[in-house]
């Protein structure tokens, strides 16, 4: 089929309506690219202020973590003060009637007499024995090397074994 002049003639109105509606978006887009450039910079404005934001938080929270490392080991050294502190007075509570003995025995014993001191001497031996053994060390005894000393298999229970002396 031929085409005629007024088919061409329709292909071209066609053609330069196409081309007239395509100028008119490519004005309304180049009418929008101010407003998407000012949109844009408004975006990365704010994704810099976030950015800002986000490193604050971050350098907050690592100065938050370094002063929490530091308090608690602050609070480490402190209970570990305060254990040995309330060990130390439990030791002293323990031992403090084993060296009223020997005060005694060095003011009132007749050390003179041979036998008497050493039954004084056993006697101290075994109160030492006990409030070692209550504070958690076993010694080593007369058939071991003298001196060494080894750790009991019981704790001290200061509940248990109170000697009646107030807690100072």
């Amino acid at each position: 089929m031929t085409r005629t002049r007024f088919d061409r003639s329709e292909e071209r109105a066609a053609q330069v309506a196409s081309i007239a509606e395509i100028q008119k978006s490519l004005a309304d887009v180049g009418k929008s690219v101010p407003q998407l450039h000012h949109a844009l910079e408004e975006v990365v404005e704010d994704n810099m202020a976030l950015s800002r934001a986000v490193k604050g938080v971050s350098d907050s929270q690592e100065s938050l973590r370094t002063d929490v490392c530091r308090e608690i080991d602050r609070l480490r050294t402190d209970v570990a003060g305060e254990l040995l502190s309330q060990a130390l007075k439990q030791y002293c509570r323990e031992l403090s009637p084993a060296l009223n003995a020997v005060e005694r025995m060095l003011a009132d014993a007749d050390l003179a007499d041979a036998a008497m001191t050493r039954q004084h001497l056993e006697s101290l031996a075994m109160t030492l024995q006990s409030a070692l053994l209550r504070m958690g060390i076993e010694t080593a005894g007369r058939r071991g090397r003298a001196g060494s000393v080894r750790l009991a298999r019981a704790r001290l229970r200061p509940d248990l074994h109170r000697t009646g002396f107030a807690d100072t």
